[in-house]
C-alpha cells in the first residue's frame, strides 16, 4: 500500500510538471481527488499505527487506507 501511495504522489509530481496548457478541468479534478484520497489513506495508516486498538480494528484502519490509495491510483489512472 506504501508503494501505491508512492506511485501516486510521483505521478501526480509528474502531471503538475506538464506545462499549464496541457492541463484539462478534468485532469485537475482527478489530481485534486488524488490528492485528497492518499492524504486519507496516509492518515489512516498513521492512526492504525499509532493507536492501540484490537487487531480487528487496527486491520479495519489498514484495509480502508488500502481502498483510499486503491481509488486515488484509479483516479489517475494508474494500473492497481
Amino acid at each position: 500500500m506504501l508503494r501505491l501511495i508512492a506511485r501516486v504522489r510521483a505521478h501526480t509530481s509528474e502531471v503538475h510538471a506538464l506545462p499549464s496548457n496541457r492541463y484539462t478541468k478534468d485532469r485537475i479534478k482527478a489530481l485534486k481527488a488524488a490528492h485528497k484520497l492518499t492524504e486519507r489513506a496516509e492518515s489512516l495508516l498513521a492512526t492504525s499505527r499509532a493507536a492501540l486498538q484490537t487487531h480487528g480494528g487496527r486491520k479495519q484502519l489498514i484495509a480502508l487506507a488500502d481502498e483510499k490509495a486503491r481509488e486515488a491510483a484509479l483516479k489517475l489512472a494508474l494500473r492497481v
